[in-house]
């Protein structure tokens, strides 16, 4: 993984916080159209961020967003791991 991807995964993380600070499944998938839009996905690798996000709850949700806060990618909880896991997963066609 290189560290051009971290940081942008770090960014996306960010930006997923931020967005998925009202909680709602509603909001959360407009951020994830920001991050699709910021990393480039398209296709399968986009139909699959989204299919991993809409399965996240609530709770995961409110857990990204305290958690995308952090000032680096080591200080993150494992919400937001989770998050740029499942969006490494989808980059790489996992």
């Amino acid at each position: 993984m290189t560290r051009k991807f971290v940081a942008g995964a770090f960014s996306v993380t960010m930006l997923l916080g931020a967005a998925a600070c009202s909680s709602t499944k509603e909001e959360a998938k407009d951020a994830i159209e920001e991050v699709i839009a910021e990393t480039g996905l398209e296709g399968e690798q986009a139909d699959c961020l989204r299919a991993k996000v809409d399965a996240y709850t609530e709770d995961e949700l409110e857990e990204i967003e305290s958690q995308g806060d952090a000032d680096s990618l080591e200080d993150m909880g494992p919400a937001a791991q989770k998050f740029i896991d499942d969006l490494t997963s989808c980059m790489t066609g996992g």
